[in-house]
C-alpha cells in the first residue's frame, strides 16, 4: 500500500517549483538566478502538477504553504483549517 502523506506531496511539488523556476530564470548553472525565480515559478505550476497550495519562498528560503487538518463529521472525511 503507498502511503501518501505531506511530506512526499511538500517534496512532489516542490520539484515542480524547481522545474518550473528553472524555465523562469531561463538556466540551469546559475543558482542565484534560479533561486530568485522560484516564487514567480510556483505561480506557473500546472493544475493538474498542483497538490498542495504554495504560497511562496521567504527570504530564508522556507517554503510557505496552506494546510489544512482532517476530521470525521457524520461518518464523512472533512478538511478544515488548522485555525478553526
Amino acid at each position: 500500500m503507498i502511503q501518501i502523506t505531506s511530506e512526499s506531496s511538500l517534496t512532489y511539488q516542490s520539484v515542480h517549483a524547481l522545474v518550473e523556476g528553472v524555465k523562469v530564470a531561463g538556466t540551469v548553472d546559475d543558482r542565484k538566478a534560479i533561486m530568485d525565480a522560484l516564487n514567480e515559478g510556483i505561480e506557473s505550476i500546472p493544475e493538474e502538477k498542483s497538490v498542495l497550495p504554495l504560497h511562496e519562498i521567504d527570504d530564508e528560503g522556507s517554503i510557505q504553504w496552506e494546510f489544512e487538518a482532517g476530521a470525521v463529521e457524520d461518518g464523512e472525511v472533512i478538511t478544515m483549517p488548522l485555525d478553526e
